[in-house]
């Protein structure tokens, strides 16, 4: 498939794994985590948001094929949410280092492997 078509079945496997993740998790919380997506006024776009009612707990961005340019955007869109901590998930393998402390630069076979 095309680039387009592959990022967005990464994504759909990533989010599909958090998502089931989180219902197995809900279980044992008095208040349940949801997700969501965030998109500023210049209409970029934030992947997803693990958050409850009262605040965002993290920020995660998803790039099946990412270079330079897009992992620094990811880095500053997960920033704005001011999110206490925030995730880069990457097609890259075996890549888990972090960026300013408070966000993981993470490929998604290691951050798959940590789920379960």
């Amino acid at each position: 498939g095309n680039g387009a078509e592959a990022g967005a079945v990464f994504e759909t496997a990533i989010v599909d794994s958090i998502s089931r993740h989180l219902t197995f998790q809900n279980f044992s919380r008095p208040t349940p985590l949801t997700l969501s997506y965030f998109r500023n006024y210049q209409k970029e776009e934030l992947d997803l948001m693990i958050q409850d009612r009262k605040r965002i707990f993290c920020a995660i961005e998803m790039k099946s094929r990412a270079k330079g340019d897009d992992i620094s955007k990811a880095y500053r869109l997960v920033e704005q949410v001011k999110a206490p901590f925030g995730i880069v998930v990457t097609g890259a393998p075996g890549v888990c280092e972090y960026y300013r402390e408070k966000i993981l630069h993470v490929s998604a076979e290691v951050l798959l492997a940590s789920l379960y």
